[in-house]
């Protein structure tokens, strides 16, 4: 399932990239994620899963932006 939302939002990023992606997105949406935010930054149910979906969104437009800037060539400019 991770791999599969990762290769949809950023199919152009290398495997490696997307494989890394994907394991942190496992990360964010796990139960010791779901504990953490529920004990030790005292969030109701809601607002934890409000901070996972912006860790998820937040780490799926990073990488689209990373990609793009790899993929993009570079425009020197002489000083």
């Amino acid at each position: 399932m991770f791999q599969a939302c990762v290769d949809s939002a950023v199919p152009s990023a290398p495997p490696r990239v997307r494989d890394q992606a994907a394991a942190a997105l496992q990360v964010l949406y796990s139960a010791a994620s779901w504990d953490l935010l529920r004990s030790f930054w005292d969030m109701d149910a809601t607002e934890a899963a409000d901070a996972i979906e912006l860790g998820i969104r937040s780490l799926l437009t990073g990488l689209r932006v990373h990609v793009q800037d790899t993929a993009s060539p570079r425009i020197r400019r002489n000083p």
